[in-house]
């Protein structure tokens, strides 16, 4: 008895010496019939070319607005295509006036280099209100100016090789969504890298050109010289500095799992299906943070901020109320106070999320004290706790520890512990009359905070003990 697979084998044997020869007709046939009625490909110069990739984004390309990229060879030319940067001008509204924006495109062509097709077109600048003109290019860099009204605003240089230099992506999973974002905004996996050169006085008109090594400027109507380096972005400005030149290569940060997910739906699926999907995980979200606020035991309120004649004769710390435009207000929050039952050392801030109005976490850090004596290195701990919605760092049995080290090197005691990224714990110095404490809250893009008693993030210094009645300063009024 044979087998399944075996029967299928032989009826598939059978149909091929049966109609083999009446399958492969018809499949020649479709192929002479699609090959006869496919459009001629546009003739080889750079009018033809321009208006094929003026028609493919519905606007006007002139034929000195495109700059091809380093060839891949003849078959990879023909099958993937080759990839072109473009300027096209399109109408913004009914009585407004067209716009440049570049593309970048991959174009199939022939061996005698005339255009077949046209895949892959992106959108690299998508500007509404600026102007880009002036494509130029040189080996693996591109160079493009963008004018807003009557002055050119910025100068930015392509960097067509890539962009992973500049990735702040550690982990797999940020790298593969790196990947992922450079492949629907540029067109490549590798991405396309920027230096970007703007000006403090924009300039009227500039002129530029790429050499190997650098983007050589002449700007304004005096044709002030200035050079960008493309190695490092250094600016070399010229004898006279008139329009402030200033160059930055642009970091590529790591972008939330939810924002690449939105993109990737924007570029297959549409802007419709992307908003459907930013509303779903927006309410996700917000019923998460409900469901642990609701879960935690409520906050300790802060203990009221009290004045006196320490406070008068300083007037500086507790300072006043802060009158909060949350919804939501925690008991304590926006007051300053002296930390009760604790060291003068010790200052307790709250953290609240830019994405939420509700504040859910509780920090409290410590300055490390001065010490006595230096004998050498010796063992410190300290420790930190996220139960809750509470983290702090400090002393306490109950707490999760963290090891930490500290030593006396030529008279000074540092303390290294593995830090949060939320705090940042600073050395002080062994034998001063000053200990000197800093805390911060991280800049994340995808985070904000508010600080009792300040609104904005605190890199605070202490003071010396001498000169306070507690024995450290308002970090509020420090900047």
């Amino acid at each position: 008895m044979t087998s399944p697979l075996g029967r299928l084998a032989e009826s598939a044997r059978a149909y091929v010496r049966t109609r083999g020869l009446l399958v492969g007709a018809l499949l020649i046939l479709t192929l002479a019939v699609r090959c006869v009625s496919m459009p001629r490909p546009p003739e080889r110069n750079v009018e033809a070319i321009a208006a094929v990739l003026g028609q493919a984004v519905g606007g006007t390309v002139k034929p000195d607005d495109f700059v091809w990229e380093g060839r891949g060879g003849v078959l990879h030319d023909a099958l993937v295509g080759r990839r072109v940067l473009f300027l096209a001008a399109r109408p913004a509204g009914a009585n407004a006036t067209p716009t440049n924006d570049l593309f970048r495109a991959e174009v199939r062509l022939t061996r005698a280099g005339r255009p077949i097709a046209l895949r892959r077109i992106v959108n690299l600048t998508n500007t509404p209100r600026g102007h880009e003109h002036d494509l130029v290019a040189f080996g693996q860099h591109a160079a493009y100016a963008t004018m807003v009204g009557s002055a050119v605003e910025t100068i930015t240089v392509l960097e067509l090789g890539g962009d992973m230099a500049a990735w702040h992506a550690r982990t797999r999973a940020e790298r593969f969504a790196s990947y992922v974002e450079n492949w629907i905004s540029t067109g490549s996996r590798q991405g396309i890298g920027r230096i970007e050169t703007s000006f403090g006085t924009p300039p009227q008109t500039a002129r530029f050109e790429l050499t190997p090594e650098l983007l050589v400027m002449a700007l304004g109507e005096t044709a002030q010289a200035a050079a960008v380096s493309l190695s490092d972005a250094s600016v070399n400005p010229g004898p006279r500095d008139e329009h402030a030149v200033v160059a930055q290569r642009l970091p590529h940060p790591v972008t939330p799992r939810a924002r690449v997910v939105e993109q990737a739906l924007r570029a297959t699926l549409g802007p419709d299906r992307a908003q459907d999907f930013r509303r779903l995980h927006a309410r996700v979200h917000d019923a998460w943070i409900r469901l642990r606020e609701s879960s935690a035991p409520p906050p300790a309120a802060l203990p009221a901020a009290t004045g006196g004649d320490a406070a008068a004769v300083e007037g500086e710390f507790p300072p006043p109320k802060l009158a909060l435009s949350a919804q939501r207000v925690l008991p304590g929050e926006g007051v300053g106070a002296r930390f009760a039952g604790c060291a003068p050392r010790r200052y307790s801030p709250k953290h609240r999320p830019r994405f939420s109005e509700r504040a859910f976490a509780r920090i409290e850090a410590s300055t490390c004290r001065r010490a006595p004596r230096c004998d050498g290195w010796t063992a410190h701990r300290a420790a930190s706790r996220c139960r809750n919605g509470v983290a702090a760092v400090g002393d306490g049995p109950s707490w999760r520890r963290t090891h930490c080290c500290s030593g006396c090197i030529r008279g000074r005691r540092r303390v290294c512990e593995r830090r949060p990224r939320w705090l940042v714990a600073r050395w002080c110095r062994h034998g001063s009359t000053s200990d000197r404490f800093s805390a911060s809250i991280c800049a994340d893009a995808r985070r904000g905070s508010i600080w009792s008693p300040s609104h904005r993030a605190v890199a605070a210094r202490r003071r010396p003990a001498r000169d306070h009645p507690f024995g450290m300063a308002n970090p509020a009024h420090r900047s």
